[in-house]
């Protein structure tokens, strides 16, 4: 083949291949765009009761209730079981609004003042919002802030705040939820908490159910039951696993990772094998934590 022939030849070769290149490119940018707009779009049906709308655009860490432990505001409501979606602007706030109204709303301060005045014209025009618990964040000072007139129930917290802070503005919302009826016919007794054990899931509900004075019976799965504590007024009162009654069904039980738990309100034990507060047993299951970290009953030494 002369060599002028063969030259044109890879010529045309390379450009049918880069041509090819090209489209493929173009194929996948709209495919991904697509599945980022399915992933941020909220077309599956959300319980508005268990939903949580985070606004702002950056993530938000804050201190867990064990001290020195830091997660981000996200992980800590789904952690409670609560579903969360993460609205970065006005506009998806908007779309999110016009779908249902969220039984919980955060919103970062740093959208800026322009954006507030916006979101309190959202607000206003959407009069369900105000039966919603709404609180600020990244507040530079918080106590000097009053809130805007659409939002006269929202709370102030600044840059820096604790899990604990979350869930004393919260347990109003948990209260209603706990206390409103039954779903007829369903074949389950109805659950008023419940969540993936995941992270710090269990400290947190402990911390909950004793700020809150709560009654009830949590129940924790891992694959099988594997205990359940009775809570008298947030105080623990009876609690028994597989292996263990007591204080020591309560140490084991903090020590479960994975798998799931549920709080079921006002049923209870009509028996105690214990008596210690929450905080309490947390501070004991604390100090058994090994250097892994990682908590290990004496018993099952």
């Amino acid at each position: 083949m002369p060599f002028g022939l063969d030259a044109r030849f890879t010529f045309f070769i390379c450009l049918i291949a880069g041509c090819a290149l090209i489209l493929i490119a173009i194929i996948l940018k709209f495919r991904l765009r697509r599945h980022l707009r399915a992933v941020r779009r909220p077309d599956a049906p959300v319980d508005p009761d268990k939903l949580v709308v985070l606004v702002g655009h950056g993530e938000k860490i804050i201190e867990s209730g064990i001290a020195g432990v830091f997660i981000s505001l996200d992980k800590f409501f789904r952690d409670i079981g609560f579903s969360v979606i993460i609205a970065p602007d006005l506009r998806r706030f908007d779309a999110i609004l016009q779908a249902g109204v969220p039984i919980i709303i955060g919103i970062d301060c740093r959208l800026g003042p322009k954006a507030m005045r916006k979101l309190d014209s959202l607000c206003r025009a959407c009069f369900g919002v105000r039966g919603s618990v709404v609180f600020f964040y990244n507040a530079a000072h918080p106590e000097k802030l009053s809130p805007p007139p659409s939002l006269p129930q929202a709370t102030f917290l600044g840059e820096s705040f604790a899990s604990l802070q979350v869930l004393e503005l919260i347990s109003y919302a948990i209260s209603v939820e706990m206390n409103a009826p039954r779903p007829a016919g369903t074949g389950r007794e109805a659950c008023s908490l419940e969540g993936q054990n995941v992270g710090h899931a269990l400290q947190e509900i402990f911390q909950f159910l004793e700020l809150g004075r709560r009654t009830g019976m949590l129940s924790v799965e891992d694959g099988k039951p594997a205990g359940v504590i009775s809570f008298e007024q947030g105080v623990i009162a009876f609690a028994q696993t597989r292996l263990n009654e007591g204080t020591e069904a309560v140490m084991e039980i903090l020590s479960v990772t994975g798998g799931t738990f549920h709080f079921f309100e006002n049923k209870r034990v009509m028996q105690s094998n214990c008596r210690i507060s929450a905080q309490e047993a947390l501070m004991q299951w604390a100090c058994r934590v090994d250097e892994d970290g990682q908590a290990v009953p004496r018993s099952l030494i």
